[in-house]
């Protein structure tokens, strides 16, 4: 039989899959040794036995259900049937109408942060549940020792906010620590979603979407995370690419150096556009010039600096700006004489990709391919593993998040087939490196790691690449992170969770079958 508190109403709180009951007699030895295994991070200062545990609930929680006003009310916490943590709302002063959360997970579920994330947020959902309809609470409290940034994070992603600093609050292991005080009011998560959520009418626009219908999808998904329900605006020059069947408007855009500035935001206006996302090389600057301006009009675009964006697209300059950066990048010069190396790469000073360009040639083989581009430059050719390194770079100028993956095969400069690699060594360098370029949104850094390890940077796109949906998928949420930051959050609570699974993506062609009278 269920036990039940006399102060509750409803006794079983359920969210998705998750489920709140009155602490259950079953449960409390496994929370005993759940206790036990993170006392580091608990007011407790001694294992706790069996007996203590027996004592503790026949003496203080048990009678506690039947008070009207009890000093905690205690939880399990279920998902799918099946105890996986416990906690509750303890120091409750029921003049006041508040009290402080209490939680603890099963610790093997505390190791994968992604299971941590969803069950804490589950669990605080819940919990608002009992605090703010049930009890009727004015505000809940929280405190954390400051050693567990991750669990503050979520606790801050939830609508909790920072309200103080106890300095050198508790003593662990022959230190002081400081604890961090988090209070949480009703209205917070009523303001929290007023600011997340742009009006029906917020809409995306896509530019130069072609074939690119895994970033499209990418981007729908975003907007309903968010909870926007406004129009994915898909754009082109030509009438027919196959990206358009997968937006919810089409819009045949002139090319853009024929387009006025005045004419340009009446067509935004119009569409109801607030968010801009640039795909192709040969656009961004176009976007970087503007960004300023059509901010003060309401509009964001995904776009780094102008400068910063013409020393991605220019490869020499490029070059030559991360040497004095102190980025390891590859060599480059216009004059063959300048490049020591017994094979070369050329290459299109200004071409998008691998448009072009030739490699491992002789020095009469360079020559000539040279001879056939606009603006060729000389590079030396350097054997390795090539990778593709994606970062979502927040409005602050800080590498929101980093991850890694080996290019398998590729067809024309695009991952067919790419791996995520899991090196916290080239994330930490490729990190530093691109925080130094000064860029903004979703960056694709190229580089080569040679056989005694040393990396080589052969160019950054600073824009999504051909195959960045894998690192979608491993947690870099890139189009989600600018979204909110288009509609002015912060989003340094909403925590970076790179997954620990090793993922490969196939790129394939497939079918889509349409009615023929849609």
């Amino acid at each position: 039989m269920m036990r039940t508190y006399k102060c509750l109403k409803q006794n079983h709180y359920t969210y998705q899959n998750y489920q709140l009951l009155p602490i259950r007699d079953e449960d409390i030895m496994l929370i005993k040794d759940w206790r036990n295994a993170q006392i580091a991070v608990l007011r407790q200062k001694e294992p706790l036995t069996e007996e203590a545990q027996r004592q503790y609930f026949a003496k203080v929680v048990w009678p506690s259900l039947a008070e009207e006003w009890p000093p905690q009310v205690l939880f399990s916490f279920l998902k799918d049937n099946t105890c996986i943590g416990y906690g509750g709302i303890v120091h409750i002063n029921w003049e006041d109408k508040r009290g402080e959360v209490s939680f603890l997970l099963n610790p093997e579920r505390v190791k994968n942060r992604r299971v941590y994330r969803e069950d804490f947020l589950a669990y605080l959902h819940l919990l608002k549940e009992v605090a703010y309809q049930d009890l009727q609470f004015n505000r809940l409290t929280g405190e954390t020792f400051d050693l567990r940034p991750f669990h503050v994070s979520i606790l801050e992603e939830a609508g909790f906010r920072l309200e103080g600093r106890m300095k050198r609050h508790i003593y662990h292991n022959g230190t002081y620590v400081d604890s961090l005080v988090h209070g949480h009011l009703p209205e917070y998560d009523a303001d929290r979603q007023d600011k997340l959520k742009t009006d029906t009418g917020a809409n995306v626009l896509v530019t130069s979407i072609s074939r690119k219908v895994p970033l499209v999808q990418a981007v729908k998904a975003a907007m309903n995370k968010l909870g926007n329900h406004g129009a994915l605006i898909g754009a082109d020059s030509k009438e027919q690419c196959i990206a358009r069947y997968f937006t919810d408007v089409f819009w045949r855009l002139p090319p853009i150096d024929s387009i006025t500035n005045k004419a340009l935001l009446a067509e935004l206006i119009s569409r109801q556009v607030k968010c801009v996302i640039p795909t192709r090389d040969g656009e961004l600057l176009f976007w970087s010039q503007r960004k300023q301006w059509l901010r003060e009009q309401g509009i964001e675009v995904m776009v780094a600096g102008e400068k910063s964006i013409h020393q991605c697209l220019d490869k020499l300059l490029f070059s030559q700006v991360c040497k004095e950066l102190g980025i390891p990048a590859v060599a480059a010069s216009e004059d063959l004489e300048d490049i020591r190396a017994p094979l070369l790469v050329v290459k299109d000073r200004y071409g998008a990709g691998s448009q072009n360009i030739g490699l491992k040639l002789s020095r009469l083989e360079a020559e000539k391919h040279a001879a056939k581009l606009a603006s060729p430059i000389f590079q030396p050719y350097i054997e390795g593993r090539e990778y593709s390194v994606d970062a979502y770079i927040d409005r602050a100028g800080r590498v929101k998040g980093v991850v890694c993956r080996s290019r398998d095969w590729t067809v024309n400069g695009e991952s067919q087939v790419t791996t995520l690699v899991q090196d916290e060594r080239l994330e930490r360098l490729c990190a530093g490196y691109i925080s130094k370029l000064q860029l903004y949104g979703h960056v694709v850094l190229q580089l080569i790691v040679d056989e005694r390890q040393d990396i080589h940077i052969i160019e950054c796109n600073s824009r999504f690449g051909g195959a960045s949906t894998l690192s979608l998928a491993a947690g870099l949420d890139s189009f989600f992170w600018f979204l909110l930051e288009a509609t002015g959050v912060e989003i340094s609570s909403y925590p970076f969770i790179k997954t620990d699974h090793i993922l490969r993506q196939v790129r394939y062609p497939a079918d889509l079958i349409l009615d023929g009278d849609g």
